[in-house]
């Protein structure tokens, strides 16, 4: 139930820029995290929650911004990062019971979503007042 607020806001967060973005980040988070969980946890660990998820949109907006160089995206990382920045402690071990390999995981998939979206947009059409004779 502590991920209820989180998962909620950076959903939304990521969702209200742009279904598309929401749809793949989350599916590229929710595997990254999980391959790790599975990969580097003790044998024998149970791992539950969907805290994997909100480390991967917490990096996916905290990035953006660099990758985007779009004010609007450098700002809300800012204000995600006052707000919830001091939960990225999360994904170095120290709390026991608490998964921070599933936290790690969720946080490359939110970077590498993050770079991954940048890259397969499509550049902005270029105009001219000029009649291309090439045509």
């Amino acid at each position: 139930t502590s991920n209820s607020v989180p998962l909620f806001v950076l959903g939304w967060l990521v969702l209200v820029r742009s279904r598309r973005d929401w749809a793949i980040s989350a599916v590229v988070i929710i595997i990254c995290s999980g391959l790790a969980a599975w990969a580097f946890s003790p044998p024998g660990s149970i791992t539950l929650g969907a805290s994997g998820v909100v480390f991967g949109w917490l990096a996916f907006l905290l990035v953006k911004g660099l990758f985007t160089h779009k004010l609007s995206d450098i700002v809300i990382a800012v204000m995600v990062f006052l707000v919830y920045g001091s939960v990225l402690w999360g994904v170095l071990p120290g709390t026991s019971g608490v998964s921070w390999q599933g936290h790690m995981g969720g946080a490359i998939g939110g970077v590498a979503s993050a770079s991954l979206l940048h890259r397969h947009r499509e550049p902005p059409a270029v105009t001219s007042s000029y009649p291309n004779p090439y045509r």
